[in-house]
């Protein structure tokens, strides 16, 4: 479940949290990938650098202790650009991986570069539509050699069956 944070705007007397209460993403998933490809997409200034040094790592084919430290840089990273506060990756694969805005925490179930970009766009303030336009895209611009390799299951690549 996707949470946004809602900004208290009471009086100033009150002496309430900042985040009061949050509201469910609308679960609004593209049917298909292809709803979402865009070659005319454009990044913040950065945004593909970053990702580029990412891939060049080779974090992902690491331990998971090594890649996510490279995850939690590339996330801080783009937070930077973004100027968004920075946010923590956790490898947890006994949730399904969810973006918590309100922690500012992405956790991931599995190793997935395409999964971490998902949710970041979710830090962003994106819905699950726009959430995928700008992870697929950004992931097919990165990493054109794996997007060939996946297949499209819904609104999901996913590796095929072998």
């Amino acid at each position: 479940m996707h949470l946004l944070p809602y900004r208290h705007s009471a009086t100033p007397r009150l002496r309430l949290p900042v985040v009061v209460f949050f509201r469910r993403l609308e679960r609004n998933y593209p049917q298909r990938v292809e709803d979402v490809m865009d070659d005319k997409i454009r990044y913040k200034r950065g945004i593909v650098k970053a990702l580029k040094r990412f891939k060049e790592s080779g974090a992902l084919r690491a331990e998971i202790p090594v890649c996510l430290e490279a995850m939690n840089r590339l996330v801080r990273e783009f937070a930077a650009i973004h100027g968004l506060p920075m946010p923590t990756v956790e490898y947890r694969p006994d949730l399904v991986s969810c973006c918590l805005p309100h922690l500012n925490l992405i956790c991931l179930d599995k190793m997935s570069i395409v999964t971490l970009l998902h949710e970041y766009a979710h830090l962003m303030g994106y819905d699950e539509w726009h959430a995928c336009w700008w992870s697929i895209n950004l992931f097919r611009k990165v990493y054109p050699e794996a997007y060939a390799k996946l297949e499209h299951q819904g609104h999901m690549l996913v590796r095929p069956k072998s």
